[in-house]
């Protein structure tokens, strides 16, 4: 018993900043993209859309493996600091987007051809793929993902408005870690000076999140202290 507290009291003590918002999609990703194929199977019925299920799934996701390599940092989650690797993942991205561009898999390369924009300092380039994905999304999962991606390039892009808008919406979807958003939401507040607006998202963070470990580095803030 001792020791489980032990691992729990160090979780809680974990830095926030270590939580990367998109990092969970590299483990879920080929569900998001699988699911969204199954829409097709009524246009070609399902004797043929078997078959080309296959087709798609085996193009797109040898796509989608060739630019993935080039863009994985050190780290799981990370991406890759080597310029010339990023923009040959953007490429290929790209290239397995355009393969399936209605299907979840060509999204979600999309939404990876953003990403590796991001990591490459091109903010501009990732916001116009993002609004452009997010238009008529379906799957509520993905959407909530490209708009967390969307608020970081808002805030890179010094957008801070909307970056804010964005993490706000966020934090009331049940399709998003409304923690996190929150403990975003609070420190780019403090980042442009607005520390009083901060303290309120971070009070309403406690109070709603009070286990998570965004909470507790929210208390730290609270009590003057670095988060």
């Amino acid at each position: 018993m001792k020791e489980a507290a032990t691992r729990r009291e160090a979780r809680a003590e974990a830095p926030a900043r270590a939580f990367d918002p998109l990092a969970w999609i590299e483990h879920h990703g080929r569900t998001l993209a699988l699911s969204g194929l199954a829409v097709a199977a009524a246009a070609v019925g399902v004797g043929g859309f078997v078959a080309y299920r296959e087709r798609v799934e085996r193009r797109v996701a040898q796509a989608f493996g060739e630019a993935f390599t080039l863009y994985q940092g050190s780290a799981p989650g990370e991406a890759t600091r080597d310029p010339r690797r990023l923009q040959q993942a953007r490429t290929g991205f790209a290239r397995a987007a355009d393969l399936a561009p209605r299907s979840a898999a060509g999204r979600l390369a999309r939404l990876y051809e953003a990403r590796a924009a991001l990591a490459a300092g091109d903010a501009a380039s990732a916001i116009g793929t993002l609004e452009s994905l997010q238009d008529g999304l379906q799957d509520p999962v993905l959407a909530a993902v490209v708009r967390a991606t969307l608020a970081l390039a808002y805030e890179r892009a010094g957008r801070v408005e909307e970056a804010l808008e964005q993490w706000s919406r966020l934090a009331d979807e049940k399709t998003y870690a409304g923690d996190h958003a929150l403990f975003e939401r609070a420190r780019l507040l403090e980042r442009s000076g607005r520390r009083g607006d901060a303290q309120e998202v971070y009070r309403a963070l406690v109070t709603r999140f009070p286990q998570s470990q965004f909470a507790a580095e929210a208390r730290r803030a609270l009590e003057g202290r670095a988060p």
